[in-house]
């Protein structure tokens, strides 16, 4: 009896202390899922902040960036306005307005240092788009070095001449017609770059005392032929859209130093005037008339060529036009403003059959595997179907008289209003197929001299 009571209490016990570990478990459990909960909570909330923080601080970005360009528009819509009350000001007043001491107070720029006695001063001037046509005031300010005067209404120069220390020159978009202004620039002999474009000049003289002139821009004006130039240490030439038919004295007889020429937009048919052009590092001679591809090769002198402008010209509508180009100018980096990578002018070199091209190491590699056995270039060069470029014809030279039998019977000239032509020409040369092969990667059959060839 004892036993049995001993062991109720014993399994009661056991009951107790199992609700106990139970209860016990429970309340741990249910404090760790609080703070688990309270972490998570705290981690959200963390969250929420950086990103209310990022929103802040992007949100003021974005209007500081939004204030910064609504006030550079305004200050664009301001100076647009400006400009056209001034366009229709200056429309409403023809021949333009004087240029006034206050003007040219507000647009002097840059400090610099009197020569005469060391002090500073104003060296720089900016008067653009002013509508300006009389600068007889710029003289009271000798001490300028840089003056811009571009887009105004200016037809004489002769003002700028009491400016003795001017070394840069802008004066495009105005008025000046004649040469006679130019001639006014002569005093200048510090003067190194000048900037004439866009006027209506005609007669390029009057340039040939500014023995410092390094640039020199007159591009989009009238402009016919190229002189007055000689003994100038010029960098930078600009001619373009002009009237230019020939680019002569350019040479290194004339322009020793010329290093960019640019000859875009003329009637320019011929580059045999830019063979001596030793210096010449960039050529520019867009949308001109020359036809021939190998007009090229008189620039095959220019060894500093790097940067060549063919575009618009008839020649670059011809087969192959490129890699024709390339292969005779294998010092080119850009040909119409494209880069020119080493595979392209290895191509260039294979497809014209060269020397240097991949055929001697194809025939050797084929009689290597294939000894005894005949090679058959399945790749033949491209055939060049120009003929050497001929120099541009001088027109004070006369033409030869070309004397010749007077009887078509005779196989001779016949001579009708100064026009050559034959009546009788000779039979077709018989020439062996194998003559053909060995001159067919040398010449083509125009450039042998054959009317027709028949083969045996």
């Amino acid at each position: 009896m004892d036993e049995m009571e001993g062991q109720a209490a014993a399994r009661i016990q056991a009951v107790q202390r199992g609700r106990l570990a139970r209860f016990s478990a429970d309340r741990r459990r249910r404090s760790l899922v609080r703070r688990e909960a309270t972490a998570r909570w705290e981690r959200e909330q963390a969250v929420i902040k950086i990103q209310a923080a990022c929103r802040g601080t992007r949100g003021r970005e974005e209007t500081a960036l939004y204030r910064e360009q609504q006030a550079a528009a305004s200050k664009i819509q301001a100076r647009i306005r400006g400009d056209k009350a001034r366009k229709d000001f200056n429309r409403k007043s023809p021949g333009g307005l004087p240029l006034d001491r206050a003007d040219i107070k507000k647009g002097l720029h840059t400090l610099g240092r009197n020569p005469h006695d060391l002090r500073l001063c104003y060296i720089g001037l900016m008067a653009a788009n002013a509508g300006v046509s009389n600068i007889n005031s710029i003289a009271e300010f000798p001490l300028l070095q840089t003056v811009d005067l571009s887009g105004n209404c200016i037809s004489s120069t002769k003002p700028l001449s009491r400016l003795p220390f001017l070394h840069d020159l802008d004066i495009s978009h105005n008025c000046l017609t004649s040469i006679d202004s130019l001639r006014d620039l002569s005093h200048h002999r510090n003067l190194q770059h000048l900037d004439l474009s866009h006027n209506a000049i005609e007669v390029l003289e009057g340039l040939s005392a500014l023995k410092c002139l390094r640039t020199l821009r007159m591009n989009n004006n009238k402009i016919r032929r190229i002189e007055g130039l000689e003994g100038l240490p010029l960098v930078e030439l600009h001619l373009d859209h002009n009237y230019i038919e020939k680019a002569e004295n350019v040479g290194s007889g004339k322009l020793a130093s010329l290093r960019i020429l640019r000859l875009g937009f003329n009637d320019i048919g011929n580059l045999s005037n830019l063979k001596t052009c030793l210096s010449l590092v960039t050529l520019d001679v867009r949308f001109n008339k020359v036809s021939a591809v190998r007009q090229v090769e008189y620039l095959q002198e220019c060894q500093f060529l790097h940067t060549l402008v063919l575009e618009g010209n008839p020649m670059d509508r011809l087969e192959a036009y490129r890699a024709r180009v390339i292969f005779r100018l294998q010092g080119l980096m850009l040909l119409d403003r494209n880069k020119i990578s080493p595979e392209e002018k290895v191509k260039a070199v294979n497809l014209m059959g060269d020397e240097e091209s991949d055929l001697p190491h194809r025939k050797q590699v084929f009689h290597k595997h294939l000894p005894g056995a005949e090679f058959t270039n399945t790749l033949p060069p491209f055939r060049e179907p120009e003929g050497p470029p001929a120099p541009e014809p001088d027109p004070a030279e006369k033409p030869e008289t070309v004397s010749g039998s007077d009887s078509p019977e005779e196989g001779g000239f016949v001579f009708e209003d100064s026009t050559v032509s034959i009546v009788d020409p000779p039979a077709p040369t018989v020439v062996s197929r194998e003559a053909i092969s060995c001159v067919e990667h040398v010449m083509t059959a125009s450039s042998y001299g054959f009317s027709s060839v028949a083969l045996q």
